[in-house]
């Protein structure tokens, strides 16, 4: 969501160098709804001509299925003590069946390093992953 609707950053830095095919963006479609109700609640376009979509085409955006009720039901069973919010289950069982080589989250308050060592998955911010990536984030003009 930031990538999309802030002016500058690392989130918008990851979506710049996805579309260039500096590596591969994907989500599922449990993040993909809720991003698109996000911009739509900001009065956002999100139809087929909106900035939105044209971003997800140079993306060439891979989207995971959303993961059954037995699986959330299951992810319930051997995560809830580590996620704050159980309305993240299902955007942390997509991406445990996803596999990404990395699972970048604006909020690592949701995403702790508890639910990154349960999981098997590397879990980093934006800034994070630029950092890792030796890509520093350029200071804003004033």
């Amino acid at each position: 969501m930031e990538g999309i609707s802030a002016p500058w950053g690392a989130a918008k830095a990851i979506l710049i160098l996805g579309s260039h095919r500096v590596f591969e963006v994907e989500t599922s479609e449990v993040v993909h709804a809720e991003v698109v109700g996000a911009l739509q609640r900001k009065g956002l376009a999100t139809g087929s001509s909106s900035d939105f979509a044209r971003l997800m085409r140079e993306l060439r955006l891979s989207i995971h299925p959303r993961p059954s009720e037995d699986e959330v039901r299951k992810g319930i069973a051997q995560y809830l003590a580590l996620v704050r919010h159980r309305a993240d289950m299902p955007v942390l069982v997509a991406a445990v069946a996803a596999r990404p080589d990395w699972l970048v989250s604006g909020n690592p308050s949701h995403f702790t390093p508890e639910v990154a060592r349960a999981t098997g998955l590397r879990i980093v911010t934006p800034a994070h992953l630029m950092r890792y990536l030796s890509i520093s984030e350029v200071p804003r003009r004033r």
